[in-house]
């Protein structure tokens, strides 16, 4: 399906919904909405074109991408160090979260929690 075609289905599934802060976004199309954003943003067009395009406010775009976005968490490459070596690991999370002074049992433990 060409983004045009994807865009034409988009806009004709919103055209219903009532306009302003009282609209309610059902889930997949809020999910289309993301998949053909990224796309765009990709692609180098700004969150207000692509809002534009759709015939949505700035911030609904923003709030539709967010509530669509990746995994906190992402896989990450490790270095050469031996597990066998007492350095202090540190872990970056989302907005900003840094936890500092981990070693290996410790980096276990936490990703243990969190799962």
């Amino acid at each position: 399906m060409s983004e045009n075609d994807e865009l034409k289905q988009i806009e004709a599934a919103l055209r219903p919904l009532p306009m302003g802060p009282s609209r309610r976004i059902p889930t997949e199309l809020r999910r289309r909405i993301a998949r053909y954003a990224r796309r765009r943003l990709a692609g180098g067009l700004s969150r207000e074109a692509i809002a534009k395009e759709l015939g949505v406010s700035s911030p609904t775009l923003v709030r539709v991408l967010q509530e669509e976005a990746p995994p906190a968490f992402v896989p990450v490459r490790t270095s050469g160090a031996s597990r066998t070596t007492t350095a202090s690991l540190t872990v970056r999370g989302p907005a900003g979260l840094t936890i500092e002074g981990l070693d290996i049992e410790g980096l276990v433990t936490l990703l243990r929690g969190l799962s």
